[in-house]
């Protein structure tokens, strides 16, 4: 099944120029723990604010542990709970294991204890 849009775009790749104009832009400061970005140590140009995911389009340089962690403990949670909140609003959500006599259930379950089979209402198509 091909779908008629992206699921993701494609990250794209700064050249040695635009790196090394970010990193003096950003006076070797990293944008994550404000601390300078040393000759030798690894680096990564990192969105800030907005993540990838939801359109952002400013970057700027940061350790490359530093963006690991706000990775692993800001951005992904955010991306996972906003798609979350986008399936349930669109319907395209469904549990795996729904509630014995829940909503979807066949059965209902009085608060008196007993259950019986949920009548389905028919709506007149006129």
């Amino acid at each position: 099944m091909t779908l008629p849009f992206p699921l993701h775009r494609r990250r794209k790749r700064y050249s040695t120029a635009e790196r090394e104009a970010a990193l003096e832009a950003a006076d070797g400061i990293c944008c994550l723990c404000r601390m300078p970005i040393e000759p030798g140590q690894d680096w990564q140009m990192v969105h800030v604010d907005i993540p990838h995911e939801h359109g952002g389009g400013v970057v700027k340089p940061g350790h490359f542990r530093c963006h690991g962690i706000e990775t692993t403990t800001i951005t992904v949670p955010l991306i996972v709970k906003t798609r979350h909140q986008r399936q349930k609003h669109n319907g395209s959500f469904e549990t795996r294991t729904p509630l014995p006599c829940g909503r979807k259930s066949m059965w209902k379950k009085k608060i008196d204890g007993t259950v019986e089979l949920r009548v389905v209402r028919q709506f007149p198509t006129d």
